[in-house]
């Protein structure tokens, strides 16, 4: 940075008036005096020593000065500018034009469909459908819901035709599809199973008798199952058919379910049993069973003494 300052140019010496004075050596003194200071001037500074600025003249030119700063430059301190506290500006709310989107034609989604033909009559409808269709959606369509990663929708109908009883089914994806007759297959399975058993009665009772004489409470080609049978159709009155069967195995679990469970006891020193198991049904559980208790207990007496004589080695003609 360059500062400059106007210095008065110096009138050059006067001559002497002719009619003044002056002493010679004087005036040789003060020549010689400004020619030295003309060849090296001496510098001049401003009034203010604090400003640091120097005033030089380079050139021999004693009317020509120029100024140079030595040091200069000032640290400014950063100004703390306050915070303007900017209005709120009130922004009118801008209408928008509603646009005018084109109808996007989705594509129709496929539906799968099937019929599976049940092995049921057509005056078994209303009971496998249940009370407003509240037994199939319980077996069927609730549990193919629950059975599908991704909801779908589902519809099952039934309708008899001269042929049988179809089952008509329709839903939006292929899993639902595949779920849906599962249930229902399985739905149909118990239903025939379940009216298969209508209205039987089973009676199981536990027996001690040695395991080597099953075959001997069964007969030769099951002649005691048969005689046991006719003797309960003769005497039970409360039988709704005459079809009656009766089956004797080991002394093993089973599930105690729809069924009616007793012991026999039989005089006897076995200490192994086995399980009679006789179906009927009949009108009055009650009565039916006590029937069937006594008669299957005369039985196993007979089997027992009957077994009893053939292997007895001293029973023969001798004395």
């Amino acid at each position: 940075m360059t500062y400059s300052a106007k210095v008065k140019k110096r009138n050059p010496p006067r001559s002497p008036d002719p009619g003044q004075k002056t002493q010679p050596q004087t005036m040789a003194a003060s020549l010689a005096q400004e020619i030295l200071q003309m060849r090296h001037p001496t510098p001049r500074y401003c009034q203010s020593h604090r400003d640091g600025i120097k005033y030089e003249d380079p050139t021999p030119d004693p009317t020509r000065w120029t100024i140079s700063p030595q040091v200069t430059a000032k640290s400014e301190e950063p100004k703390s500018e306050e915070p303007k506290s900017e209005e709120p500006k009130s922004e009118e709310p801008k209408v928008e034009e509603p646009k005018t989107e084109e109808p996007k034609t989705e594509e129709p989604k496929k539906i799968f469909k099937e019929s599976v033909k049940l092995d049921i009559s057509k005056e078994d409808i209303g009971l496998f459908v249940g009370a407003k269709g509240a037994t199939i959606r319980k077996y069927v369509t609730e549990r193919t819901q629950k059975g599908i990663s991704s909801p779908s929708r589902i519809r099952c109908s039934l309708k008899a035709n001269e042929d049988g009883v179809y089952v008509y089914m329709k839903t939006e994806t292929e899993e639902a599809m595949v779920t849906m007759k599962k249930f229902l297959m399985k739905h149909s399975e118990s239903f025939v199973k379940r009216k298969k058993f209508a209205g039987q009665t089973r009676f199981v009772f536990k027996v001690p008798m040695d395991h080597c004489r099953i075959p001997k409470f069964i007969g030769t080609r099951g002649k005691n199952i048969k005689s046991l049978k006719e003797d309960i159709i003769q005497e039970d009155k409360n039988l709704t058919e005459e079809k009656i069967q009766v089956q004797i195995r080991e002394d093993a679990p089973m599930r105690m379910k729809y069924l009616r469970f007793g012991v026999i006891k039989v005089d006897t020193d076995s200490d192994n049993e086995v399980l009679i198991t006789v179906i009927i049904k009949t009108n009055n559980r009650e009565e039916s069973w006590k029937i069937a208790e006594r008669l299957v207990k005369e039985h196993v007496e007979k089997a027992s003494k009957n077994h009893h004589r053939e292997d007895d080695p001293f029973e023969d003609n001798g004395w």
